[in-house]
């Protein structure tokens, strides 16, 4: 201890603490001629997306509008640092340089962030990006012979093998994410295209999944295609609230959409008004409107079609 230390030195409090000083800027001195520890300080455009995927689903449980903005916010850093003006993504940034091209994990979870943050908004920026990307992807990452997508684009540096990515693991697959992504676009937009792709690669992969742990994100895309599916679109003064109530349970295979205001997607055309509606469509066809979340749910009670959280 410092006291035993003074005994043992015959030292007085002051001259101590004196010769402690000393001693403290002799060894910050002598560190400092060391070579320093590498410093990890870069950020990735993957991780970050998932990150904007983290706190939509918890704006979603909890209607904590901290959760949206922050979302809100680190998507339009992502655009801002790791997206270059032709619509390609970066890797890595860090202190104001980026590096490295984007990887298909990058422009998968990017475009399924983008696209939760469509659902949550109703804003039609976040899907018009997801779709940039994933006509990119297609263009540049598209493999013809299995209807997959590799994991780096053929502008890159050319490696002794490429490879594919396939299995989920802690994370998802960026091909899995990809699959699920362009159901949801296929729905979102109704266009067949998207839809379809999604369909071959499930196709490619459907003799591989025998072991439900790494294929867990391939079953949840396998779910939406062999299932109903259901879109629920809410319009009209109080979209917002209603919808929010609505995302607070568990509603599996189902996609929940909602503005206060007119969009051109299609699946909002002609269905705004003074009020507000909720719709519940399925294979291109919808229900008759209500006008409240609790009329939702209590239909969904009625087909033990809902998980309470």
């Amino acid at each position: 201890t410092d006291e035993e230390l003074m005994q043992q030195m015959k030292w007085e409090r002051i001259s101590f603490e004196t010769h402690l000083e000393k001693i403290k800027i002799a060894l910050l001195y002598a560190r400092e001629k060391r070579t320093r520890p590498r410093l990890d300080d870069k950020a990735i455009t993957s991780w970050n997306a998932m990150i904007i995927r983290a706190y939509v689903e918890a704006y979603k449980a909890f209607g904590r509008k901290y959760f949206l903005e922050t979302a809100i916010s680190t998507a339009g850093s992502l655009l801002k640092h790791f997206c270059r003006t032709d619509d390609t993504l970066w890797h890595t940034f860090t202190k104001d340089r980026a590096a490295i091209d984007g990887f298909l994990d990058d422009y998968a979870f990017s475009i399924d962030a983008f696209i939760s943050l469509h659902e949550v908004t109703g804003e039609e920026g976040w899907i018009a990006q997801a779709l940039k990307w994933a006509e990119l992807v297609h263009e540049r990452f598209f493999d013809p012979d299995s209807g997959l997508y590799w994991y780096t684009s053929e502008n890159a540096h050319e490696l002794f093998v490429r490879q594919k990515e396939t299995a989920d693991n802690v994370m998802p697959s960026s091909n899995s994410s990809l699959c699920r992504s362009f159901f949801l676009l296929s729905r979102i937009l109704e266009n067949p295209y998207w839809e379809e792709r999604s369909r071959e690669m499930l196709s490619y992969m459907i003799s591989s999944m025998s072991y439900g742990a790494s294929c867990s994100n391939w079953l949840m895309a396998l779910l939406a295609h062999t299932y109903p599916f259901r879109e629920i679109v809410v319009t009209g003064p109080g979209a917002i609230t209603e919808a929010e109530l609505l995302q607070k349970h568990f509603l599996p295979n189902t996609m929940i959409m909602a503005s206060t205001t007119e969009r051109s997607l299609p699946l909002f055309r002609d269905r705004f008004s003074d009020t507000t509606a909720i719709y519940v469509c399925s294979g291109k066809s919808c229900s008759l409107p209500v006008t409240s979340a609790a009329e939702v749910l209590q239909e969904f009670e009625k087909q033990n079609d809902i998980r309470h959280t």
